[in-house]
């Protein structure tokens, strides 16, 4: 699958987004439009599943997209850009300690990683460099109380004992691209601490229509 590049075109869908944001994505999401709209519909609303539905038969679904994803991502890149770039994902809305956790994103690049060593004999560095301080309402479960940067940045910080080796080119990676508000956020806390680093975002779908602020 080729990724597609939001420009001129589509930015201005991304409120957030600012003209020097170097955002890549798989395809465009119908944010609740079901699961027949797309197969980025589908496989985005398998790898969201919630871990509450662990041990049931549909469950296997999300195992499954995780998989998709991390093959698609590994797909997605030539080999150089594993050489030379360093993959975080943006840290889940509940701590590892709460039920609801779910490390949807950290298992599908470590999937992505698993692959491209085996393939491509590359050992790809993916860190998650920003954690959370507490928790919050995971975006996709309350889309008309969207968080805005400014709201996000206080909730992350550096995890600082992955932090070193400095990373020269970082790319920011997240389920959905709506307003832009998270990767705005890492960008922004990732640059605080790297500010010699290239930084850009990756998505396995963005939202065309996103709300007006």
């Amino acid at each position: 699958m080729l990724l597609l590049q939001i420009d001129d075109a589509t930015r201005d869908a991304h409120p957030f987004l600012r003209r020097d944001d170097h955002c890549w994505y798989c395809g465009d999401y119908t944010a609740r439009g079901g699961l027949a709209c797309s197969p980025i519909d589908e496989l985005v609303a398998d790898f969201q599943k919630s871990v509450s539905r662990q041990g049931r038969p549909e469950y296997r679904d999300k195992t499954r997209a995780i998989q998709t994803v991390g093959r698609t991502f590994r797909n997605a890149f030539v080999p150089n850009a594993f050489r030379q770039c360093t993959f975080v994902p943006v840290p889940p809305s509940k701590p590892r300690t709460a039920p609801e956790y779910d490390d949807r994103m950290v298992l599908a690049l470590g999937h992505m990683a698993a692959l491209v060593q085996d393939e491509l004999l590359i050992l790809a560095d993916v860190r998650e460099l920003v954690l959370h301080r507490e928790s919050y309402v995971a975006s996709h479960l309350t889309p008309a109380q969207r968080m805005r940067p400014e709201d996000l940045i206080p909730l992350y910080e550096i995890n600082e004992t992955i932090a070193v080796p400095q990373p020269k080119h970082i790319i920011v990676v997240d389920d959905i691209l709506t307003t832009g508000s998270h990767f705005v956020a890492m960008k922004t806390i990732l640059q605080a601490r790297y500010p010699n680093a290239w930084i850009g975002g990756l998505f396995i779908g963005r939202r065309p229509e996103a709300p007006d602020f």
